[in-house]
């Protein structure tokens, strides 16, 4: 019976120092869920700021004759908004769309004339304005981009003789055209990235009428038509937040 006991005791004590060894066993850490892939799948807005510049040339009409009249350079600096739509097809490759607005301060000033500079032309940019798609590759969270698509602008241009004030030919018109571009643009924090951007511009040539400020009515009226050619260079500093409502969510961690 005593040995029985003592057996009994032995063994219980085996078991309560097994049970103390394996309480102080590290327990395995619960694995922690990896963050989700970055995307740049998303809508977005943003605000720019940049400079611009290009060219004017014209050419007065005459009875259906062309006299060149003037050529000049304009530049200034812009500053405006912009909003769009990305979409992230694949690890590598993003499209999209991006519409842009800016007001403007693009002017030049030049003496012109048929053969001898009698005027001072001035032509002034207000707004330009755009809307194109965008294609892009990654790399980590840099994104390069090309873009292609429709562009507008505001322009007044005047033509004064002896630049007196007194006599002026001038004209407000919206012109319209065709732009390209290219871009890269960087991931900073969680939703903002900035960019860099160049667009060129090119609103062909159009016919349009300059009235005259002092105008007495005669046969013909008092317009005088120019073909007008616009071209505008622009590069643009921007910072876009993307609003990730289509994000994919974070992976669920795997249970053990």
């Amino acid at each position: 019976m005593r040995k029985l006991l003592l057996g009994t005791m032995a063994l219980i004590g085996l078991l309560s120092a097994g049970a103390a060894q394996a309480a102080d066993m590290p327990v395995k850490a619960a694995p922690v869920a990896a963050p989700p892939p970055f995307s740049w799948t998303g809508f977005y807005i943003g605000a720019h700021i940049g400079a611009g510049w290009g060219t004017i040339e014209s050419d007065v009409l005459v009875h259906d004759f062309a006299f060149p009249f003037s050529s000049h350079n304009i530049n200034g600096f812009l500053g405006g908004g912009q909003a769009g739509w990305n979409w992230q097809v694949s690890p590598w490759l993003v499209i999209g769309f991006e519409g842009q607005f800016s007001g403007a301060d693009i002017k030049g000033d030049a003496p012109c004339g048929v053969i001898v500079n009698l005027f001072s032309c001035h032509t002034k940019v207000d707004w330009v304005a755009s809307a194109a798609g965008r294609v892009g590759v990654t790399y980590n969270q840099t994104l390069l981009y090309v873009k292609g698509g429709g562009a507008w602008a505001e322009t007044k241009s005047s033509a004064d003789l002896l630049n007196l004030g007194e006599v002026t030919f001038s004209a407000n018109k919206t012109r319209s055209g065709w732009m390209v571009g290219a871009g890269i643009e960087q991931a900073l924090w969680t939703n903002w990235s900035a960019k860099i951007e160049y667009n060129f511009m090119d609103f062909g040539s159009d016919n349009i009428a300059f009235g005259l400020n002092q105008c007495v009515e005669v046969k013909g009226g008092c317009a005088v038509t120019a073909d007008v050619t616009q071209k505008i260079h622009l590069i643009k500093f921007g910072l876009n937040y993307r609003f990730n409502w289509a994000a994919p969510a974070a992976p669920v961690a795997a249970r053990y």
